[in-house]
């Protein structure tokens, strides 16, 4: 009976040790994954600010320049969003 009692404790803290390991590792994955699109907004909007500057300063070439830059890094926020969901 004792070396029963003493298996079954020490399946269940192994077992506890295995759930909170994906658990931690899942909320890990997603603090991650949720960091790295908030660095790609970031990044988005310095390059919508570089394109207003752009444009309010520069010749339209390079404004259009700019602003087409800011749209390739639209899409590969959102290319991101789809590939995240």
């Amino acid at each position: 009976m004792k070396t029963r009692s003493l298996i079954a404790i020490i399946g269940s803290f192994i077992a506890g040790l295995v759930v909170g390991g994906i658990c931690v590792g899942t909320y890990f994955g997603r603090f991650v994954g949720d960091s790295l699109v908030s660095l790609k907004q970031l990044e988005y909007v310095e390059s919508g600010d570089a394109a207003f500057d752009a444009y309010k300063e520069q010749g339209s070439a390079i404004a259009v320049y700019a602003l087409t830059r800011h749209l390739q890094k639209l899409d590969d926020i959102i290319k991101i969003q789809k590939d995240g969901a």
